[in-house]
């Protein structure tokens, strides 16, 4: 039979061990991207909701971690028409930051990205629309609003009022891109005729 103290050592002695055994599985996974999975609010993860069947992504493997693209639930962004999906929430800001180099990447791993979608004329600096209503359902943008409920055309952020239009946006980026322009600043060489 153990005594109280005997107990405690041991469960000090299994609690080390996890902590270790962790640190070295940790130090085997790779570089990891500046952000710290505990962070992720629950909300974030189910704001993305269910991968819609018909949504075909341009990547299977994370751009920015190297992981694979979960089949379901997977975070992903619309940039320029295609839709780029992520291991985790926080793996977007990470290609946003630098989308050319998530782009190559993808395609380094077998990815589905075009040699005109890597251009630079393809690719300008990301900027703003700030546009007030949805350009797809016509609501108003709420601050409330899942994090994923943006796509980008043209180098412009368009805000939309919930994720679930970013699917109809891809339809017609061109035509929803000039409908941000109405409540928004768009410049107009990013619009087309």
């Amino acid at each position: 039979m153990s005594t109280p103290t005997q107990v405690i050592r041991i469960a000090v002695v299994l609690g080390l061990g996890l902590a270790i055994g962790l640190v070295i599985r940790s130090s085997f996974r790779g570089n990891h991207h500046e952000h710290d999975h505990a962070s992720h609010k629950m909300s974030d993860m189910e704001s993305n909701a269910q991968t819609p069947p018909t949504l075909a992504f341009v990547n299977e493997v994370c751009p920015i971690m190297g992981n694979a693209v979960p089949e379901e639930n997977a975070v992903y962004v619309v940039y320029n028409g295609m839709a780029v999906a992520f291991c985790c929430p926080g793996c977007d800001s990470g290609f946003l930051d630098d989308p050319v180099t998530g782009l190559k990447k993808i395609n380094e791993s077998g990815g589905k990205v075009s040699e005109e979608a890597l251009s630079p004329e393809q690719n300008p600096t990301i900027i703003a629309a700030e546009n007030t209503t949805c350009p797809v359902l016509g609501n108003p943008i709420e601050d409330d609003r899942d994090r994923f409920s943006f796509a980008i055309h043209n180098g412009v952020r368009v805000e939309l009022c919930c994720s679930d239009c970013r699917i109809e946006f891809m339809k017609s980026p061109d035509t929803y891109l000039s409908k941000a322009a109405e409540t928004g600043d768009v410049p107009k060489e990013r619009l087309k005729p």
